[in-house]
């Protein structure tokens, strides 16, 4: 796996879901009617582009690499991570109570967890 990719993404994730979370204590939906709202978004269309540019390259070094790794396991650990993002955003949107922002942090805290997983998976099969 590509570790720099890896960490830009979980530093992103990590950082809106810090984002969301001051959003559900402070009890405000997410709103892309403020500039707060746009800029959030901004940044989960920024990490959820390189979730995608992650699942092509880890469909490529397994493709290319002779590891023996879980492929079954890889391979709906890259499918699922680009699902996160666009589900959590789209339930954070449509749900205007705080309950929304806490989708949207649990949904940003479950990204990095799963790129850790498929780190660990894909260095174990050395």
């Amino acid at each position: 796996m590509i570790t720099p990719l890896s960490i830009a993404i979980t530093v992103l994730t990590l950082g809106a879901a810090l984002w969301a979370l001051v959003k559900l204590i402070a009890d405000r939906p997410v709103d892309l009617s403020r500039l707060a709202g746009k800029m959030l978004l901004g940044v989960l269309g920024v990490a959820e582009a390189l979730t995608i540019v992650q699942t092509f390259a880890g469909f490529m070094l397994l493709v290319t690499d002779d590891r023996e790794v879980s492929t079954l396991t890889f391979v709906l650990y890259l499918i699922g991570v680009p699902l996160i993002i666009p589900i959590a955003t789209w339930w954070a949107l449509g749900d205007r109570s705080r309950a929304g922002a806490g989708v949207l942090a649990v949904g940003l805290v479950a990204v990095p967890v799963m790129v850790l997983r498929m780190h660990e998976l894909w260095s174990a099969g050395v």
